[in-house]
């Protein structure tokens, strides 16, 4: 999926980065002409958040959407991170 949408991506003026697996660099790069938009598993969402916070780039992060509709469903499943994840931004 991540390939398939990253020429949609780029049209608009986007960078796409993943962020999963071994895929992923900490602090993220700064574009200086494009805008990035970083898709995450929660766990590297949270790596990503915590990298920008220790060197005091939050103020460059624009949107966050979360795909965690499950949790909404199956309340047990919400875990540490994913709280940590929320108490960030």
């Amino acid at each position: 999926m991540f390939d398939s949408i990253r020429n949609d991506v780029f049209i608009l003026g986007f960078h796409l980065e993943e962020y999963a697996a071994s895929k992923g660099r900490y602090p993220p790069i700064k574009r200086r002409m494009k805008r990035s938009l970083y898709v995450c598993t929660i766990e590297k969402a949270n790596s990503l958040i915590n990298s920008l916070i220790e060197k005091n780039r939050m103020p460059e992060l624009g949107i966050v959407v979360v795909d965690e509709v499950y949790s909404l469903i199956k309340p047990e499943i919400l875990n540490f991170i994913f709280y940590l994840y929320y108490s960030y931004i």
